[in-house]
């Protein structure tokens, strides 16, 4: 790879992967010639992200960005690697994903792919993948909800059209990356013309169907089959009814399958196994109750429906339930219907949030539940009036991958300020000064208390190899780590389980603090640095 200019050194640096697949990457770049850098001159560095942990928009990338480095996810250097040549870093591809749960409604969806060789039809595998969504198998494709084709033709094109099912081009996958939505396929209905197909045009033969309207020509065929039964003039009429339906799918988003705008979910929808789920705790018999990240992000919908409607300069006069919020197959948005509108007033909208308040609770009372702790911690901030914009996104209605992510920035922001500016820094740690001299307060979870007494191995051996160098008798108790006593040195402490003993719980490590150990740790310390205007 040197010889042909691959990673010859070229400057890099791994963020957001487990310690085991940080390792082996390394191996790798070093291999082929590349350099991992420990000094972190972001100009001209090449940062790989984890799919999993990082995302496009968090501190790391945004600071990697604007200083220089060039940002790519892991697809990049997968590719890199196995072609032995640099890929291209324009592609929307290898670009971090905006959210860690995909695409809003994408993960209701199967698509499937017909005609790509194999290394194109490996990446729209990965672009499918990266927005959320289900790729399907050769069998699916008469259960799926979009085929992307590489051109109008071939037996599961034909049987697409048959089942109603969308039809688009490659590029469509590609926008949905770039705008990180589904979007219409109105504009991704056209192919482009081979060398064949051009010969048989200028020959004077029939247009192929790829210069059509897609939907158009689906529905004409359609059409023209129940034409032979139907009486004169109705083939008008049902083309009407069919550009109708047409409308009415494409507007809505559809989620798995072409559908009309009726199919809904209301909150009081939720059965009580949506609800909330236990997570035993790591080493431990006790097990905690968590909100599911469905219900979250229902719950954070909601709540955003709510303010948008006060932010409009109207409150709600008339009571309402978990039956008057409504969310649309297809999109993240809920509707909250019907209510009755009047002037907004400062009285009547903390009314509003304190019948929120009531409603969310009596969903989980009313089912046999306790509010799980990280939902009540979100209700009380809107009790004690957080600011709207932290509550929409509020760490404790995150998913479990969102509140690493969460939990990385912030802890990288209060690192920035440690060293760049001492003065914000210990505004910051005043402003969280409930969390001085934490370590005097006894750990119950023992993962956390493993990982402060934790002493790393090559400590012991540095410290024996010095003692022969000096001549002197290496007998000593190493000690562990040495910490600050404010909150920055347990943000630290958190940070450095995800490499070491709760490698294997990391996935559900923040929740369990959330709701075991620190429960209003993150929202305090999110609630604090953007007030200071240290997060957006």
């Amino acid at each position: 790879m040197a010889a042909d200019g691959g990673l010859f050194r070229l400057r890099f640096r791994l963020a957001g992967f487990d310690t085991e697949k940080e390792d082996e990457y390394r191996e790798l770049i070093r291999k082929e010639g590349g350099l991992i850098d420990m000094k972190y001159q972001w100009k001209g560095m090449y940062l790989i992200t984890s799919n999993d942990t990082i995302r496009y928009a968090d501190q790391i990338c945004v600071e990697a960005r604007n200083n220089g480095a060039i940002v790519l996810n892991e697809y990049w250097l997968q590719d890199t690697l196995a072609s032995r040549a640099m890929a291209d870093t324009k592609k929307v591809l290898y670009r971090p994903p905006l959210s860690l749960d995909g695409v809003k409604g994408a993960g209701r969806l199967l698509i499937a792919q017909s005609g790509f060789l194999p290394k194109e039809s490996a990446e729209i595998e990965k672009l499918i993948d990266l927005i959320g969504a289900t790729g399907a198998k050769k069998d699916e494709v008469s259960d799926s909800s979009y085929l992307i084709c590489s051109e109008p033709d071939g037996e599961d094109y034909q049987m697409a059209t048959a089942k109603d099912i969308f039809t688009v081009n490659k590029r469509w996958i590609e926008d949905c990356v770039i705008n990180w939505d589904i979007v219409s396929v109105d504009s991704y209905i056209s192919w482009p013309r081979d060398e064949h197909t051009a010969k048989s045009q200028t020959s004077g033969s029939q247009k192929t169907p790829s210069n059509k309207n897609m939907n158009m020509g689906r529905s004409t065929c359609f059409t023209e089959r129940k034409i032979k039964t139907e009486p004169r003039g109705s083939r008008k009429r049902s083309m009407e009814l069919n550009d109708t339906y047409k409308r009415q799918t494409v507007s809505t988003g559809p989620s798995c399958r072409r559908s009309l705008a009726f199919n809904r979910k209301s909150l009081c929808d939720y059965k009580r196994s949506d609800l909330a789920v236990k997570v035993q705790i790591p080493r431990s018999r006790h097990a905690i109750l968590v909100g599911t990240d469905d219900i979250k992000r229902f719950l954070c919908s909601s709540y955003e429906s709510l303010i948008n409607i006060h932010s409009e300069g109207d409150c709600i006069k008339n009571q309402f339930n978990s039956k008057f919020f409504h969310m649309y197959l297809g999109s993240d948005q809920v509707k909250i219907e019907p209510v009755q509108l009047v002037p907004f007033t400062e009285e009547l909208a903390a009314c509003n949030k304190r019948e929120f308040i009531l409603m969310v609770k009596e969903l989980y009372t009313g089912n046999g539940y306790q509010v799980p702790d990280d939902i009540s911690g979100w209700l009380s901030s809107i009790a004690a009036r957080v600011p709207d914009r932290v509550l929409t996104g509020h760490v404790n209605m995150m998913g479990s991958h969102e509140i690493f992510g969460a939990f990385v920035s912030m802890y990288c922001v209060i690192l920035r300020l440690k060293k760049n500016d001492l003065i914000r820094y210990n505004k910051v740690v005043k402003e969280l000064g409930v969390y001085m001299n934490w370590n005097k307060r006894p750990i119950r979870w023992i993962v956390l208390l493993d990982c402060l007494n934790y002493v790393h191995p090559t400590q012991l051996e540095v410290y024996r190899l010095k003692c022969q160098q000096n001549r002197e008798q290496a007998v000593f108790q190493p000690k562990p780590k040495q910490r600050d006593l404010n909150v920055f040195g347990l943000l630290e402490l958190i940070r450095d389980c995800f490499f070491h003993p709760a490698l294997d719980y990391q996935e559900m490590l923040l929740p369990i603090l959330l709701t075991e150990e620190y429960p209003n740790l993150l929202a305090e310390v999110q609630v604090v640095l953007s007030a200071l205007g240290h997060l957006k």
